[in-house]
């Protein structure tokens, strides 16, 4: 089987097989085939290999992971937004911005607002609170988006400017 055909199995063995594959290649084949994989037609091939990428090229991520929060499937968007988020790609921060005010999906949404905690700015709190006001979602454990949006602006606020200590400051 190829490294295509373990992740379109979408079964756990089968893609650690296809890593195994894709660990012996030199790392810019590794690199080629990733985003190769990462534009398929099948979403499950795509989630795979952002997954994968942030294993094994964590420097590479960002190139490979801020396209697909254009995805049209939620589930990549989502799983953009965590590896952005945990691999500090700071500056795909206005990019997890537009998704915060213009996704579909609310739990897209709070994960772009959870990730924009780390990686925004204080330039990004204004449109942030305007969605905070405007959101009326729910994530996957029914906390009001807003709330998330909330937190993320603290967050920020700390991060930025220690002696913030509140929202409405």
């Amino acid at each position: 089987m190829s490294i295509i055909d373990f992740l379109k199995s979408n079964n756990h063995e089968q893609v650690a097989e296809a890593k195994s594959l894709l660990c012996v290649l030199p790392p810019a084949k590794i690199e080629s085939e990733l985003l190769a994989l990462s534009r398929d037609s099948d979403p499950s091939v795509r989630a795979w290999a952002v997954l994968i990428a942030g294993e094994l090229l964590p420097n590479q991520i960002e190139r490979l992971a801020k396209p697909l929060l254009d995805d049209p499937v939620p589930s990549i968007r989502w799983h953009a937004c965590e590896l952005l988020h945990f691999n500090y790609c700071y500056s795909s921060s206005g990019k997890i911005l537009l998704i915060l005010l213009n996704d579909d999906d609310p739990v897209v949404r709070s994960r772009a607002a959870w990730a924009l905690g780390d990686l925004g700015g204080l330039e990004l709190i204004p449109q942030m609170s305007q969605a905070a006001e405007s959101d009326t979602g729910v994530n996957h454990v029914d906390m009001p988006i807003r709330e998330v949006i909330l937190e993320s602006i603290e967050q920020i606020r700390q991060r930025c400017n220690p002696d913030a200590t509140s929202v409405g400051s």
